[in-house]
């Protein structure tokens, strides 16, 4: 499928724009301020989500404009019958952001059913220095785009995890998914003394492994190996 047809009114710096015939690739060449990452920005509130930069509903609205802003696109699959996308705010609910699907009112999530976008800008640079679940999280959208059904397998797989995490005990089964930049090397999780002096309990050489999650084909497992030893005195 591809998108034609694409309209903006009252969008950012945009108070009419009409682009027909974009069925192809496209290649938007134009002055700094001109609006052309407003139209990739438009393009991406066809999906569910807050689009490519994440502003504010309100901050979508043309200076200027008196009811709210809309973005509309036909998605066209050769000679089939285009789909036409459209989402907009009115007036009497500024902060609420609608959608409509070949006329009929939908949800965000709705769009979904017929788009996926997925984006790789300058202000992400993060993703290749930071950590690298971060990465895998672009991964993940990356797949998402392509196969709907990946979300489950990445909810089931963190689930997986966080099942690892409360059975080992370990603050974080996988750091590069909830870094945690200053953890405690000396947890005290009873910083009271125990009322029996003589009685002293050590945990030494406490060894916690934890497998990543093998997928064969609808089924999960999680292997998890601990050995303790325990000294009483």
């Amino acid at each position: 499928m591809a998108l034609d047809r694409i309209s903006l009114t009252d969008f950012r710096n945009h108070a009419a724009t009409e682009l027909e015939a974009t069925t192809q690739f496209n290649l938007l060449v134009g002055e700094n301020g001109a609006g052309k990452t407003n139209i990739l920005e438009a393009l991406s509130l066809l999906a569910p989500g807050r689009g490519l930069r994440r502003a504010a509903l309100a901050d979508l609205v043309r200076s200027g404009g008196e009811t709210g802003f809309g973005i509309g696109a036909s998605l066209r699959q050769q000679q089939d019958e285009a789909v036409r996308l459209a989402t907009y705010t009115d007036s009497p609910l500024p902060a609420r952001r609608r959608v409509r699907i070949n006329g009929a009112d939908s949800s965000a999530n709705g769009l979904g059913e017929w788009m996926a976008v997925t984006w790789l800008t300058p202000a992400m640079d993060g993703i290749f220095t930071g950590p690298a679940g971060d990465r895998r999280r672009y991964m993940d959208r990356l797949a998402l785009a392509l196969d709907p059904a990946h979300a489950s397998h990445a909810a089931r797989y963190d689930a997986a995890l966080r099942t690892a995490q409360v059975r080992v005990g370990l603050a974080n089964p996988d750091p590069d998914r909830n870094p945690n930049p200053n953890p405690d090397p000396n947890p005290n999780p009873n910083p009271n003394p125990s009322p029996n002096p003589n009685l002293q309990v050590e945990l030494g050489q406490r060894e916690a492994r934890v497998s990543r999650v093998v997928e064969v084909g609808q089924l999960v497992r999680v292997r998890v190996r601990v050995r303790v030893r325990v000294r009483v005195r």
